[in-house]
């Protein structure tokens, strides 16, 4: 195992551990602020027949598990018929999209959060 001792900056130090307690608070924050982006770049590919699938799109983060995900979680049953398609219906993707569009953007998002929190 690989260890590195920090020296001098005694600032730097003290910023670095706070950081360092701070995880899970950061993610979840960098989570919501990147699932808030897919779900609006979902919500504006999702077919609009009655608006009741686009608002069913939430965001949902789990701080203790450090995870989040966006999707039709306690919305209507049939988004993942509209996504995926059925036997007599063709796919409309709506959530993959959005995801891959925003893939690599969660590293912008941690960095925001992470700089909110250093002097």
């Amino acid at each position: 195992m690989a260890r590195a001792t920090l020296r001098g900056d005694k600032r730097l130090h003290h910023q670095l551990r706070r950081l360092r307690h701070q995880a899970p608070e950061i993610a979840a924050e960098a989570g919501q602020a990147w699932g808030e982006a897919v779900q609006a770049d979902a919500r504006s590919r999702v077919p609009d027949r009655t608006g009741r699938l686009k608002r069913g799109i939430t965001v949902q983060v789990q701080k203790r598990s450090l995870s989040f995900s966006v999707g039709t979680h306690n919305g209507p049953f049939y988004g993942h018929l509209v996504e995926n398609g059925t036997s007599d219906t063709p796919a409309q993707p709506f959530l993959l999209p959005a995801f891959t569009a925003h893939r690599g953007d969660i590293v912008r998002y941690v960095r925001a959060a992470v700089e909110t929190r250093l002097p």
